[in-house]
């Protein structure tokens, strides 16, 4: 599942690679439709991933970037993982993004 409670996804086109697009439209519990544009700028798999955010029409001024590195899988249920995430300039305290802060980084599974 991708986004908030009450919310379903339908992708419309997915190609992981560089220069590849995820594009998927969120729709909201109230009928409102978010187009949504995912642009992967690194691929390396298993351990980085990098792409930028952007939209169309309602959710055009919510844009960002976002890095995840990922470590090599230990024992244990989870790998750790570390993000970073920055919003481009465009993207303004009005709108409804909810990407973190401009430099924020984020590390799960420590």
């Amino acid at each position: 599942m991708v986004g908030p409670t009450g919310f379903t996804t339908t992708t419309r086109r997915v190609e992981i690679k560089p220069g590849g697009q995820w594009r998927f439209v969120m729709h909201g519990p109230d009928g409102t439709d978010y187009e949504n544009i995912i642009t992967f700028i690194e691929v390396t798999a298993p351990s980085r991933l990098s792409y930028k955010h952007s939209g169309d029409k309602e959710t055009e001024a919510i844009k960002f970037e976002v890095e995840v590195d990922f470590a090599t899988r230990t024992a244990g249920p989870a790998s750790p993982c570390a993000c970073a995430s920055r919003r481009t300039p465009s993207a303004t305290s009005s709108s409804r993004s909810t990407a973190p802060s401009r430099g924020s980084r984020r590390r799960w599974g420590a």
